[in-house]
């Protein structure tokens, strides 16, 4: 069953992580309209501010704030072929750090470069409710409550990515989102590098979404295996939509009225069927339903089967 409970901005801790930023160097424009728009249309909310030593935070509104002493920086070489930095372990200090200071029922998690445009995400809390009652599937669900996403790469499309869920926001129950990072810093040190190469590719290894859903599912007793970012062996598809389907709802930036104040409505942002190869929310809703228990009516659209495809 699909229902509804709409909770109040009292309820809620948003925990901005990251550096602060903005779009020149030593700016920090993004972070402060950030958080302005977390006090605007979430005006009761808790605003945590969890970021680095020494970062320029005149003029950003937040409640608590905690500073993590930096650590050092890896690279990786993304699908593009350029070399990007690899912030899994950045990620995953500061959102500690912040989660561990949230006093509400709901926390969350966002980066510190988007932004609200309103408070729709609301609306998805607690709405999506059912599980199977089969415990092959009922054996992935490892939260009291979904977790609201947005979309994320479908790996029975054009990007082979099992259990890539995105990490731009989570929202969920706060002792959900401290079990998602209740997890190990990843090895960086030992990733694979090739033998012509200065860096360690995606590819061989896997992404900072891969490797939070995996090591948390995995913590958890779950099979959640990858050798490399689009492997495809231990029935890696079928498993990550098994834990998908379980423990996510996925909705796109439109619904969750977020927007990207780095890249516009682009990445994770942008709308599913824009070609991106994501989950579209109506792809997101038949895996509910199969596998875990949903019954939600959805209104079949030839259009977008055919987009999703790309």
């Amino acid at each position: 069953m699909c229902k509804k409970n709409k909770p109040d901005s009292s309820d809620m801790s948003f925990v901005v992580q990251g550096a602060v930023c903005g779009p020149t160097l030593g700016s920090n424009l993004y972070t402060k309209i950030m958080c302005h728009s977390i006090r605007k249309y979430f005006p009761k909310a808790e605003i945590i501010l969890s970021t680095w030593k020494g970062e320029d935070v005149a003029g950003v509104d937040y409640d608590k704030i905690i500073y993590a002493a930096p650590i050092e920086m890896t690279y990786i070489i993304r699908d593009d072929g350029k070399v990007y930095p690899h912030t899994i372990n950045h990620q995953i200090v500061t959102t500690k750090n912040g989660i561990a200071l949230a006093t509400r029922k709901y926390v969350v998690k966002v980066r510190s470069d988007l932004t609200f445009l309103g408070n729709g995400l609301s609306k998805f809390i607690g709405k999506y409710n059912d599980y199977s009652n089969s415990p092959e599937d009922n054996v992935w669900k490892i939260f009291s409550e979904r977790i609201l996403c947005l979309p994320t790469y479908n790996p029975r499309k054009r990007i082979i990515y099992p259990y890539n869920i995105c990490d731009w926001i989570y929202i969920g129950k706060n002792n959900d989102i401290k079990k998602l990072f209740d997890i190990p810093l990843a090895d960086v040190k030992n990733l694979k590098i090739r033998s012509n190469n200065l860096y360690p590719t995606i590819q061989d290894n896997m992404g900072a979404e891969q490797y939070i859903w995996t090591s948390c599912l995995r913590k958890n007793g779950l099979p959640a295996i990858l050798d490399t970012a689009s492997s495809t062996a231990n029935d890696a598809i079928h498993r990550s939509e098994q834990a998908l389907a379980n423990n996510v709802v996925l909705l796109s930036a439109k619904k969750l009225q977020l927007k990207s104040l780095k890249s516009g409505y682009s990445g994770y942002c942008s709308e599913p069927w824009l070609s991106q190869g994501f989950y579209t929310f109506c792809e997101w809703k038949r895996l509910y339903n199969k596998f875990a228990g949903g019954k939600c009516f959805f209104r079949y659209n030839p259009v977008e089967d055919i987009l999703y495809q790309i």
